[in-house]
């Protein structure tokens, strides 16, 4: 039997690998693209290869087909006219069988941020320069999350001075356009050997915050796995793995009577002059106000959950968590008086309410109320067969009036008929044998018919004069 090989090898360009190798911890894609060899049952069908990026548009990635493949010479294949051109997102298709849709955008944004990568410059700045920067002057136009900033007003001047003044600690990674136009942003903060990169702001977070990533491993940062205020304690390393964080950093200046918004280190330790990403032990205060003022430390909840923090009247508190976490991760079960997390309850339909999966969780008001539902439920199926017997009875009732108006007037009708043919028939005895057949065949009770007949019969008689009375 000949030897049929199981896989197959995917050949790129050296262009094309060196772009892949920049995204590679990122996007599956890319990292499948640079394994050489796959199983013949991990690609598509007739699966694409000699693959590079496009000449004729960076956007695109070019490939050759089997058939074109074998009609050329090895040396003219990456440079061959009648190469074909796809968009990232629909060549994947031609190469790998069943990759999420996920992971299909993904490599398209990045490859896209790669290939296509827009004219601007990085420059880290320090003290007032930061002042300057965060205000709306300076920015490229007031779109995206950077054009949001509730920190780019004339009034926020003022909330910069703990950024301004800690310049051992804190700097800022700008981004900037050909014309000195600021397009992103985000704080820096160098402490106890970690470099953090903070929330970054751009005028287009799909189009920019990839290159300040990019900045963020090339120079040893962490960066926050959620760009959002809420997500302060999940960081991205240089590898691409993600760690759980929490940490504190001691400013040598921190009191003032405003603060910026703080997206990652804002709670506020006054006795210590800490700032953290975590809600300290004692007193604290946190900081995330649009005015620049403080918040108490109840301002926000940690999620027991999803590890991040929510607004205290966003959240509810949970006795089996013994925390607070997201509405929309419990049901609320009136029952057992609790939330009940989704993942931990079923809907009984029988009580129709939220229980506990594990019935030993339950309360013993739940086997109670079960009982009582049981109860009600026989009950209400005792009266729907009574009711539904007694329809049944007027029913038959009524079927039998009608049976017996029927055979009244087929009685009646009977009756008069021969009656009036009781002076053409020939005599009582062919009356009577007549009757008995008609009895007989129809079934009509003699009792129904007896009476109406004999009377029938005496009105048909022919009048008799009276006989004369004798005298005495």
């Amino acid at each position: 039997m000949p030897y049929e090989r199981k896989t197959s090898d995917i050949l790129i360009s050296d262009e094309l690998r060196t772009m892949l190798s920049e995204i590679e911890s990122q996007s599956l894609v890319a990292h499948l693209l640079l394994k050489k060899r796959h199983a013949k049952e991990e690609l598509a069908e007739d699966h694409v290869n000699w693959i590079s990026v496009s000449t004729q548009d960076k956007s695109k990635i070019s490939y050759l087909t089997s058939e074109r493949a074998d009609q050329m010479d090895e040396s003219e294949v990456w440079t061959s006219s009648k190469r074909f051109h796809a968009k990232p997102g629909g060549f994947i298709a031609k190469v790998f069988k069943n990759i999420p849709g996920k992971e299909v955008e993904i490599f398209s944004t990045l490859f896209r941020n790669l290939s296509c990568r827009p004219e601007f410059s990085f420059s880290v700045v320090r003290g007032e320069s930061i002042r300057r920067l965060y205000h709306y002057d300076a920015y490229e136009s007031d779109c995206g999350s950077l054009g949001a900033s509730c920190m780019r007003y004339d009034s926020c001047q003022d909330y910069m001075d703990l950024y301004v003044e800690n310049r051992e600690k804190v700097s800022m990674l700008a981004m900037k356009n050909s014309e000195d136009g600021l397009i992103g942003r985000a704080i820096l903060w160098d402490f106890d050997g970690y470099k953090i990169m903070d929330r970054i702001y751009t005028t287009n977070d799909e189009k920019y915050a990839f290159y300040f990533k990019e900045w963020a491993k090339k120079n040893n940062y962490l960066y926050k796995s959620g760009q959002n205020w809420f997500d302060t304690m999940n960081f991205d390393g240089p590898d691409g793995k993600k760690q759980t964080l929490k940490l504190a950093i001691k400013l040598a200046s921190f009191d003032y009577h405003r603060y910026p918004y703080m997206d990652t280190f804002k709670f506020y330790s006054p006795e210590a002059g800490t700032f953290s990403n975590y809600q300290p032990e004692g007193r604290f205060y946190t900081i995330c106000a649009p005015d620049g003022s403080r918040y108490g430390s109840d301002y926000l909840v940690l999620d027991a959950l999803d590890g991040v923090f929510r607004y205290r009247h966003d959240a509810i508190y949970v006795r089996s968590l013994d925390g607070y976490t997201s509405s929309n991760n419990a049901y609320y079960s009136e029952i057992m008086d609790d939330y009940i997390l989704c993942q931990d309850a079923i809907y009984d339909e029988e009580i129709g309410e939220y229980v506990y999966r594990d019935e030993e969780r339950n309360s013993p008001r739940v086997a109670e109320r079960r009982e009582e539902a049981a109860r009600y439920n026989a009950r209400r199926a005792e009266e729907k067969r009574l009711r539904e017997e007694a329809r049944a009875a007027r029913s038959n009732d009524s079927e039998r009036t009608e049976e017996a108006r029927s055979i009244d007037i087929e009685t009646e009708d009977l009756a008069s008929l021969i009656g009036s043919y009781h002076s053409l028939l020939g005599g009582e005895g062919e009356l009577n044998s007549i009757f008995e057949r008609i009895l007989s065949s129809t079934g009509i009770p003699r009792e129904r018919f007896s009476a109406r007949r004999a009377r029938l019969r005496a009105d048909s008689e022919p009048n008799r004069e009276p006989e004369p009375e004798t005298e005495s």
